[in-house]
């Protein structure tokens, strides 16, 4: 499975990477001499949509399920692994996402709106989004939380083909 092959390689990656340095003024710390992986939460999709059309919107591990060859094909190539120790950090933890495939030719009229309440001190959360050949969607994402102090990593991949677009 092309997700265990991408956790492994960023573990190695983010093992490797040396913390970033002080950038437009914000000073970055990661300690994580007391942090447990264990509180890391992956959100769990509840994706029940009946359709007609065509489009696919469904957690990341079904697709992988169902849609494998598309979703390898993109998983973890517009936000790569390497890009930084935080990028790294979330792909080595991740465990599942939200997905969403527009087929060719497809104009989705009604928004898609996606609704996220974050509950947990620490998650890791993926959005991968396919818009094929002259389709086109509006894809609205609304995050809202308890006064939370924690860690919140969130990688939104976007993929457009010819003549395809996205409001997002």
């Amino acid at each position: 499975m092309q997700l265990d092959k991408i956790k492994q390689e960023a573990k190695k990656i983010f093992e490797k990477l040396e913390m970033p340095s002080l950038r437009y003024g914000l000073t970055i710390k990661l300690d994580l001499k007391n942090f447990s992986f264990d509180n890391l939460k992956n959100k769990d999709f509840i994706v029940n949509l009946p359709r007609n059309d065509g489009i696919v919107i469904e957690d990341l591990k079904a697709a992988l399920a169902k849609h494998k060859d598309l979703v390898e094909e993109h998983l973890g190539k517009a936000v790569k692994t390497d890009e930084s120790k935080f990028t790294a950090f979330h792909y080595a933890n991740l465990s599942n996402g939200l997905f969403i495939y527009v087929p060719k030719n497809k104009n989705v009229e009604i928004p898609i709106e996606f609704y996220n309440k974050i509950k947990e001190d620490c998650r890791i959360e993926h959005t991968l989004i396919i818009v094929d050949e002259n389709s086109n969607l509006r894809f609205t994402e609304y995050n809202t939380s308890e006064d939370i102090l924690g860690y919140r990593s969130s990688v939104v991949e976007i993929f457009l083909k010819e003549n395809a677009s996205l409001v997002y």
